[in-house]
Parts: C-alpha cells; structure tokens; sequence
C-alpha cells in the first residue's frame, strides 16, 4: 500500500526517468512528507543505492544518508513555499568526499499548499578544491607580506586600499576591518597625496614609478619613506591596480643631513684656513677646493669640481707635480718647495704639503 501510494503514474515516471537519468546530476522529488517520490540514477550512483532502498523513505530512515544528507536549517523554506540554494559536503559509496550545491525549488498546488519540492544537485567539489587551494595561497601571501617589515598596500584603479600588511596598518594607526572603505588620499593625508598624484597617475597606466617623501604616521609620527608603487597588470596588459611599498630610508636622510651638516661646518673651517686647500682623487679631479684656492684660480668652486688638475692648471705646472702626485698615491706624505707656474703666467716659490687620504683598508682614495 505504501509503494502504492508514493509512486508517480507509470507514464509520467517513465518519461521524467528517461530524461532525468540522462542528466549527470543527482535529482530527487520529495513530497510534503519529506518521502522520497523519485530519485534518478546519478543520485543512486553517487550514495551506491538501489531504487527501492529509497522510494517512500525519509533521508532518516536510510542509513546511508542517514548523516551524510541530514537536512539544512534552509532547506524548511522549500516547504514554506520559498526555492534555496544551499552547500553540503556528502560521501559517496566509495567514501569519498563531494561537495554539493543543492538547489530546492518548491512543488506547489493550486490552492497555495505545498505537495513537495525537487532537488537538484551539482557537484561543485573541483570548485571548493580550487576556492580551498586559493584562500590557502591568500593566507600564505599575507602570513609572507605581514612578515615584511615595511608598509606595504594594493591599491585599485580608483585607488582605493584593497589589502595592506600589518607594517602598514600599525604605521598609520589603522584598523583591518576599514581599510576597504578608505583611498590612498585617505591614509596618507591631503598634502602627500597632492605632491605624488603625478607618479601614482602613472604607475596606473603602466609605469613603475619611485619617489621620496616626509611621510606623516600615527600619533604625529613623521618618517622618510621611499614610495615605490609598481603596476598590476593583467596577461593583455591591463592595469588593475597597483602595489604601493614604503621604504623606511629616515635614519639615511638624517646621516645625509648630518653630512650636508658636517660639510658645511668643514667648509666653513676651511674657507677661513689662511692657505690654500684642495682634495683631488686618484684620477687628478678636483672633489674640493677652499675660498682661497678659488680666488688664487679665478674660477668658483662648482666650476672646479670635477675638472682635472692639468686642465686648470696647465700641462707644465701638472709635469711638475705629477712626480710628487704618484709618491702620495702610494702612501707617502711630502712636504717641499717647488718653483711653480701660476695662472697668472707668472712662476713663484711654492711650500707644498701633499697627504695621502686612505678609506676604512687602508688604501689610497685621493690626496689633501
């Protein structure tokens, strides 16, 4: 009698099973019972039943999808007149796993109640491996960028902030869960945004481009970074956005202030040495001469630097010192009186101190 009355008319079965049992996805009907009414043979295959271990039964009383099948707290919403779409792993009858996405589409009567619903699954698991396979290289890249030390984000073409590390986040006193909804103008403040827009604009249109800036943080810090933002851009050469690095370069941009410093202060004490003074390199370039070496020469000091010491001084003055040049480039300090050709044409006696200047191994780099 339950057979009976759980079976679809003979004609009507006959024409869904020949056109259900051709489609390679499980499909089943289920009246309002929750009882199986039809299943096709891809949902037989999968879960390794025959027809009638599973006509007229409820999912419960099957052992087989007793677990695996149990239903999802959606899944009431067929009954309530409303289709779903939900995901459910299952194991086939080889023990495999399969991840399912169900669709459950209401049967309704004329009269508004529901009679049942039809099931169609899809088997999505090479999607769910390949979704598992990605967010476990997302992961990996974010454990990799966290562990960078430096503030790195990615940016798109609207140039609004996608993803950025942790550098990045704590540098700028930023929360994780706002960065979505914030722009590169945003985090890096008006009047850096202005003075870089050039560079940004270009690197999203394909240009690698580098620029350096007094970069404002989080409780009023202020750092020199070096701002790379490089191009993302696809197999055809489209730019989706781009990756924006900041490179702390503070501590080099204080030792260079401190040098700029340093020099200032040398030249200073140099310009007020009552002698001449000059540096020259190995190749015979003048690096640097004092004010009184500039007067004596007549030229001023940018237009002496770099030049060779022949070529301001003239061929017979150099031929003179050259002898005494190469003994210095070799290590030896001299002193002597030369009779020495001067730029006014004239020739004069000259006290000459001549030392070598020697880098952090010892060797000869230049002449004072």
């Amino acid at each position: 009698e339950q057979r009976r009355r759980f079976r679809i008319p003979p004609v009507r079965e006959e024409q869904l099973r020949l056109f259900t049992d051709n489609i390679p996805e499980p499909v089943v009907y289920l009246d309002a019972d929750r009882r199986y009414v039809f299943v096709n043979e891809s949902f037989l295959t999968l879960f390794g039943l025959a027809r009638d271990e599973v006509i007229g039964k409820r999912t419960e009383e099957i052992r087989l999808l007793a677990t695996t099948m149990a239903l999802d707290p959606h899944r009431d919403q067929s009954f309530i007149g409303e289709a779903t779409t939900y995901e459910r792993e299952v194991i086939d009858a080889k023990g495999r796993p399969h991840w399912i996405r169900a669709r459950c589409v209401p049967d309704v009567n004329f009269d508004g109640t529901i009679k049942g619903e039809y099931i169609a699954g899809h088997d999505i698991t090479d999607l769910k491996q390949a979704q598992d396979a990605l967010a476990a290289r997302e992961s990996q890249l974010r454990a990799i960028m966290d562990g960078v030390p430096a503030p790195v984000a990615y940016i798109d073409r609207d140039e609004t902030c996608h993803y950025v590390n942790r550098s990045f986040l704590q540098y700028f006193g930023l929360a994780a869960e706002k960065i979505g909804k914030l722009t590169l103008r945003d985090v890096v403040g008006h009047a850096i945004y202005q003075s870089a827009q050039t560079m940004v604009a270009r690197a999203l249109t394909g240009e690698s481009t580098a620029f350096d800036r007094l970069v404002p943080g989080a409780n009023g810090v202020r750092r020199w970074m070096t701002v790379r933002v490089v191009p993302d851009a696809g197999p055809s050469g489209e730019i989706h956005g781009a990756f924006v690095l900041m490179n702390d370069i503070h501590g080099l941009k204080q030792a260079q202030e401190a040098l700029r410093a340093s020099e200032a202060e040398l030249r200073l004490i140099m310009d007020n040495v009552p002698a001449r003074v000059s540096y020259i390199d190995r190749d015979y370039h003048y690096r640097f001469v004092n004010g009184h070496d500039e007067a004596w020469l007549g030229q001023a000091r940018k237009e002496l630097t770099g030049r060779h010491v022949e070529e301001v001084g003239g061929a017979a003055r150099f031929a003179l010192l050259k002898p005494i040049f190469e003994r210095v480039l070799n290590g030896e300090t001299v002193s002597t009186e030369l009779f020495l050709p001067q730029p006014d044409g004239s020739t004069r006696w000259e006290a000459v101190h001549y030392a070598p200047n020697r880098d952090s191994e010892g060797n000869v780099v230049g002449i004072y």
